[in-house]
């Protein structure tokens, strides 16, 4: 049984080694779980007015998974190794997390830091900040947003009471605001999207043109995390006063996106010149059913396997 034990304990380290983390865990273990959250944020509305100060809310979400949940081999009642492998399924809970904005000019940030007492794996949380862009700022600018946090590495269960032991942690990322234009001379009347994390999909929109003649436009959409869009525009020609353009983009959406509605932004351009408009329009990405949180387990005869070399080895 000890010779067990140690395959386990080295396969539980494996596993910790791959996520970039250091093995701790207490002596009387029963078992012990490889995992850690995975925090992401996205922002709602990447379009905002210069002059002015606006709230930018942005989505932060846990993607943590519980990548192994590998008994040590040491011996405890039934009723402790049922309660320490469901508190061990905690590792992957983000707690007191603590997200910072930082910007450079034009931009500033007015607020101070937004909290989330508890994130659990598997679900997002909206957080605001307020920012000011200075009069006359135009194009996309990018922000700094970082998540402090702690989790659990690991849990011991005495007395029928768990004493779980918690380290901290943190994770940076890139939002990007795109600052310029008003919102009155086009606007999306139609908008479909067939959008999948992990994949590449597409957006299509039906743009009217609600103001005077508008010569060679061009339509590019403005995504920010977890979407990323090409930067070339889509040409939707010379539009009379309320006349319609088909607008079809792609768009590839990153594996940490979560099943809820995103919102874009989409800038038409004029004469290759930015004609002063940019247009908010929600689009919901759709996650198959059937997805859930992998727990990994060992296969029996990999466990024998090693177990054998184990012991062979234990026998010199």
């Amino acid at each position: 049984m000890r010779e067990i034990a140690v395959v386990f304990v080295l396969l539980a380290f494996l596993a910790h080694s791959a996520m970039g983390e250091e093995m701790v865990f207490f002596a009387d273990d029963l078992y012990k779980a490889a995992a850690t959250p995975e925090l992401h944020a996205s922002l709602v509305d990447p379009a905002v007015a210069p002059g002015g100060s606006t709230a930018l809310k942005i989505v932060v979400a846990n993607s943590g998974r519980v990548l192994a949940l590998l008994p040590t081999g040491i011996q405890g009642s039934s009723l402790e190794a049922s309660r320490e492998m469901q508190e061990e399924l905690r590792s992957v809970d983000a707690l007191n997390v603590v997200a910072t904005l930082t910007a450079k000019d034009p931009v500033s940030v007015l607020s101070g830091p937004a909290t989330i007492p508890l994130l659990p794996s598997g679900t997002a949380q909206p957080v605001e900040f307020l920012v000011q862009v200075g009069e006359g700022a135009e194009g996309p600018y990018h922000l700094d947003l970082r998540l402090d946090y702690e989790h659990q590495i690991d849990v011991r269960i005495s007395a029928g009471q768990a004493s779980p032991l918690y380290v901290p942690a943190n994770v940076s990322e890139e939002i990007t605001i795109h600052a310029g234009g008003s919102r009155e001379s086009f606007r999306a009347d139609y908008a479909r999207s067939e959008l999948w994390p992990g994949e590449n999909g597409t957006l299509t929109l039906v743009i009217r043109n609600l103001a005077g003649p508008a010569g060679n436009c061009s339509a590019r959409l403005l995504a920010a995390p977890p979407f990323r869009a090409s930067d070339q525009p889509v040409s939707l020609g010379y539009m009379q006063p309320g006349d319609l353009a088909l607008a079809t983009f792609w768009v590839e959406v990153g594996d940490n996106a979560s099943v809820r509605q995103y919102q874009m932004a989409c800038q038409v351009l004029q004469d290759g010149e930015s004609s002063a408009w940019s247009s908010t329009i929600p689009l919901t990405v759709a996650v198959e059913e059937g997805q859930s949180i992998q727990i990994w387990l060992v296969p029996l005869p990999l466990i024998l396997a090693l177990a054998f070399l184990a012991w062979r080895w234990w026998q010199g």
